[in-house]
Order: C-alpha cells, then structure tokens, then sequence
C-alpha cells in the first residue's frame, strides 16, 4: 500500500534493517537514496 504513494525509484529500494528509525538516513545522502525507510525495523529497538 505504502509503496504505491512512492516513485518508482523509490519503491524498488530494498529496506533498510533500522526502516523509519535509523539515524544514518539524516546525516549520509547516499544511505538514504539507497535504502528505503518508509518501513518498520528488523533490528535494532523497535
């Protein structure tokens, strides 16, 4: 559902481990182009 609001470049990212809740999203461009975060975590403290 979510993936349907995204462009396409941006639903074709595989996700991110820490999803929504990963810091490194806001300080490295190239990890938050690369990764989708629009996702809950796998790791980390959810």
């Amino acid at each position: 559902f979510v993936f349907q609001l995204l462009p396409a470049d941006a639903a074709d990212r595989d996700s991110c481990w820490y999803g929504f809740m990963c810091r490194t999203q806001h300080h490295r461009q190239d990890h938050a182009k690369k990764l989708n975060h629009v996702c809950r975590p796998t790791r980390g403290n959810p």
